[in-house]
């Protein structure tokens, strides 16, 4: 649910959203719900998620509200720009002088490209926040031998170690059944975009700020990273069993293709035995 207008810890900030598909749209909706106003800048065609279904029955097929879409855009209002044209990149400078956040999820070098990078939107607006959400990071932050890679959620899955322990033993690295390795970030995002305490209303101070998928999802499997790194042997699905500091134990269902049924506990004393 978003939170009404007027209401939440955002109210009053005007962010700029240029991000498409999954992780940006996520951290950009999340602002929403904090009461920011949240502007999705989209091309003449349309985020290229907006015709991905499913579509309600008696929508009109012109809005292309798809299902995918609507997960993560709510509470966002919405214009149209080229920011390609000189027009286009013109009225964009204007939005820019009166944000306070600009959020963006391009390939590295795209808004450079475009004339429209962090240190030239500086110039029209120095109090401006830029957020910059990529699969690999950005220079600003660090430099990368993977900067210019595009990832998508199976890439940070499977190179931040979470396919490797997901699921059968001895089976082939599986990816989970949702998007986690993009919307884990999402969640990480708002902390660095929210007013320091005491500022009500006022964006953090910051000059620019980069969020990595692949490093920013591997705090999700921090057990698995850790024992990793000490062990120096590759992950690999595991079941808790009572070797383990969880006692547990497994069981199928009568039913044929069910899934298994784990109940787990900290200690032996929770699961009393005749």
């Amino acid at each position: 649910m978003t939170i009404a207008a007027g209401e939440g810890p955002l109210n009053g900030i005007k962010v700029l959203d240029l991000t498409a598909m999954l992780a940006g749209p996520f951290t950009t909706m999340l602002l929403t719900d904090l009461g920011a106003d949240v502007i999705k800048v989209e091309p003449a065609t349309g985020d290229r998620t907006r015709g991905l279904g499913p579509h309600r029955v008696g929508d009109d097929p012109d809005q292309a509200l798809g299902g995918y879409f609507q997960s993560v855009n709510r509470g966002k209002r919405s214009i149209v720009l080229d920011l390609k044209s000189n027009e286009g990149s013109a009225k964009f400078r204007e939005l820019v002088r009166v944000a306070d956040v600009v959020v963006e999820n391009f390939s590295a070098g795209v808004m450079e490209r475009m004339g429209l990078g962090y240190e030239s939107l500086a110039e029209e607006n120095p109090r401006m926040v830029y957020a910059a959400l990529r699969g690999f990071g950005d220079a600003r932050s660090g430099k990368s031998p993977y900067e210019t890679w595009p990832a998508f959620d199976i890439v940070a899955q499977a190179m931040g170690g979470f396919a490797g322990i997901t699921g059968p033993l001895d089976g082939t690295p599986l990816k989970s059944g949702l998007a986690s390795a993009t919307s884990s970030p999402a969640h990480y995002s708002p902390w660095a975009l929210s007013p320091p305490s005491g500022t009500p209303n006022t964006p953090a101070r910051a000059n620019s700020s980069t969020w990595q998928c692949m490093t920013q999802y591997l705090p999700c499997a921090n057990e698995s990273s850790t024992n990793t790194l000490i062990s120096e042997l590759s992950p690999a699905p595991w079941v808790m069993d009572i070797h383990c500091w969880h006692h547990s134990i497994s069981c199928k269902l009568s039913t044929a293709g069910s899934p298994l049924l784990r109940p787990a506990t900290t200690t032996g004393a929770f699961w009393p035995r005749p």
